[in-house]
């Protein structure tokens, strides 16, 4: 639930919050991983950190790692194209950051309204709280440990690519340096772990 009395994340639209879950077995090793960090900062499986005209969707029901939820504002340019120029921005692309406790994403006026998938094809996405369903393809009669993190990044990958013109290496200059890596543009992450014996996740 969302008690902060605006949106996750907010202000400036470079930011997101993200869905990090893992399922591991008992020796550590990592058997499912869905919002996983890369070394450049990137998230595996994120469109639009590997295309810069894509966005990752707002998903229900997460499949495969490949697809990652990721909490976020998207602009759209007046030629309908993804953009993260704040200047050339007209509109909302996607818009699924998750709402305050109390907002109705159907009563609200168009300047705060959800935008994308989040609006239409999600009852579950309102009122301040959102449900994932993951349907992991894993057998096990052993302990599994899944541990889900909420990841907070000031910065996005996509809009530090735009900011340093299709480029973002922890190996630039100074500030390149310092934004574009796992750590850099202020991250915070909230971690809660589960442990499973002998289930099978479909």
């Amino acid at each position: 639930m969302n008690r902060s009395g605006h949106k996750l994340p907010t202000s400036y639209p470079s930011r997101r919050v993200w869905l990090d879950l893992r399922v591991a077995n008992p020796n550590g090793r990592v058997i499912f991983e869905s919002g996983r960090l890369n070394a450049d900062g990137s998230i595996a499986g994120a469109d639009g950190d590997t295309d810069p005209g894509a966005f990752e969707p707002h998903h229900q029901t997460i499949i495969d790692a490949n697809q990652v939820q990721i909490y976020e504002p998207v602009m759209g340019n007046t030629d309908k194209a993804v953009t993260f120029t704040l200047l050339r921005a007209s509109h909302y692309v996607k818009d699924n950051r998750l709402t305050p406790a109390g907002f109705s994403k159907s009563q609200v006026p168009n300047d705060v309204k959800v935008s994308g998938a989040a609006a239409d094809d999600d009852p579950d996405f309102d009122d301040g709280s959102d449900l994932v369903t993951y349907r992991i393809p894993v057998c096990s009669r052993q302990k599994l440990e899944v541990t889900a993190t909420l990841n907070y990044r000031a910065l996005s990958y996509p809009s530090l690519r735009d900011l340093f013109h299709g480029r973002c290496a922890p190996r630039g200059g100074a500030l390149q340096t310092a934004l574009c890596r796992p750590g850099g543009s202020s991250s915070f992450h909230f971690r809660n772990a589960l442990k499973l014996i002998a289930v099978c996740l479909i």
